[in-house]
């Protein structure tokens, strides 16, 4: 009986040991969800605008920031010329 008590115990401490590392130590989880339609637009004031609705998610419990996000664009014919732009406010 007691061997019993102890494989119970210690398989409840390995548990609460996985619990612990998954609630509190694991770092965030963020991924990007992109579109459904992206859009190219030339605004009034000059330049070139793209609207790309991003969404960003964390599956963790730990909280996540994004600090910076960018897109490079290029043209399939002329791949070693590519276009890096920053997001610039959200």
């Amino acid at each position: 009986m007691a061997l019993a008590s102890v494989i119970i115990a210690l398989l409840s401490f390995v548990v609460s040991g996985i619990a612990l590392f998954f609630a509190q130590f694991r770092g965030p989880q963020i991924s990007n969800v992109i579109g459904p339609t992206i859009e190219f637009y030339y605004p009034p004031d000059g330049g070139f605008g793209v609207y790309v609705p991003a969404t960003f998610a964390n599956s963790s419990t730990r909280t996540g920031t994004v600090q910076r996000c960018g897109i490079t664009i290029f043209e399939k014919s002329t791949p070693d010329e590519r276009f890096f732009m920053e997001w610039r406010r959200p």
